[in-house]
């Protein structure tokens, strides 16, 4: 069964800044402008949080912690660009509340898109778990896994239960 983790997490964070708007209009455009420094700060706190979590639960032995935190960067720079990617897709569906509703050839799309950013993500995993076994140890490397895997899953839950069903 091929695992499909949770998709950009911190880019749906900050749908409920947005989900509440009613219409298109100046004064939506507007907050959404004033929010984006917000999101950014969100983003960067979580990140940091992220990496605080894994600091005290990867229980690195000495010899292990310079490769391990050096393919973990690379890894979160590369995770960095999925929630990219992810953010402008939790624009885009927003976009199309505001508008009243989600046509059927854009939730396609949607869908789509969602599914692309699973598989990108699930690929990335893959990819950096296999070279923390092979560069650190695959003891550490399930257990990157496993704490990397816990946190998108909690992101998951505190996103969705914000998130409007599609219209």
């Amino acid at each position: 069964m091929h695992f499909r983790p949770a998709v950009a997490a911190l880019a749906f964070g900050c749908l409920p800044f947005f989900a509440f708007a009613d219409e298109v209009s100046e004064k939506t455009r507007d907050e959404m402008k004033r929010h984006q420094e917000e999101i950014k700060t969100q983003l960067s706190d979580v990140e940091y949080n992220r990496r605080r979590v894994v600091e005290r639960n990867i229980q690195l032995a000495p010899a292990e912690a310079e490769a391990f935190w050096g393919i973990y960067n690379i890894y979160r720079a590369e995770a960095d660009k999925v929630d990219t990617d992810a953010l402008a897709l939790s624009l885009d569906f927003v976009r199309s509340l505001e508008r009243g509703s989600v046509g059927e050839e854009q939730a396609r799309d949607l869908q789509k898109r969602v599914f692309d950013l699973e598989d990108r993500r699930q690929q990335l995993k893959e990819t950096y778990v296999t070279r923390v076994a092979k560069e650190v140890s695959p003891v550490r490397a399930l257990r990157f896994l496993q704490i990397e895997s816990q946190l998108d899953a909690l992101a998951l839950i505190q996103t969705n239960r914000s998130l409007p069903l599609a219209e």
